[in-house]
């Protein structure tokens, strides 16, 4: 391997851990503090955009597994953060606070992009579907279109676009 092919894959994982960390996966910015939430504050989060969804919607949107997020809605439901009936998962008053104490993350986002000016922004942009492209070729069979367009319409008013 190339010395700068190994730096580019160095940099990308420093990259995902900071991502991970501003997405409510570790690290909450705003206290400078462990996120006790960590996978489930993602779904406290969406559900704070939409306090009722079907449960086959929300797996699509965190991108977890069925037993994964089983076991995620079943810890948070016995923290009475959401209920469950007939498959439409719903965010309780308590949960909606503690979805309130995740940090919030598109905003954060947003801020990281600000050291970049609209060109950067373009080429970048462009750099990573090209990116995308080649990992999608990684998993031939696998519709990564459905939960991309479910993710973006999902998000869309939050982010200004």
């Amino acid at each position: 391997m190339s010395e700068i092919k190994a730096t580019i894959i160095e940099q990308l994982q420093h990259l995902q851990m900071f991502t991970n960390r501003v997405m409510g996966l570790g690290l909450c910015p705003a206290k400078k503090m462990p996120n006790p939430l960590k996978g489930q504050g993602r779904i406290l989060k969406l559900l704070k955009l939409k306090p009722t969804m079907p449960q086959k919607e929300l797996e699509y949107l965190v991108d977890m597994s069925k037993p994964v997020l089983t076991e995620t809605l079943e810890k948070l439901e016995q923290s009475n953060y959401i209920t469950r009936t007939n498959n439409e998962i719903c965010l309780t008053n308590s949960g909606a606070n503690a979805a309130d104490e995740v940090n919030d993350s598109p905003v954060l986002m947003q801020q990281v992009l600000d050291c970049m000016d609209e060109q950067e922004l373009h080429t970048f942009s462009e750099y990573l579907a090209r990116l995308i492209k080649c990992f999608e070729g990684q998993f031939p069979g696998e519709d990564f279109e459905a939960p991309r367009m479910m993710m973006k319409k999902f998000i869309a008013p939050h982010i200004g676009k």
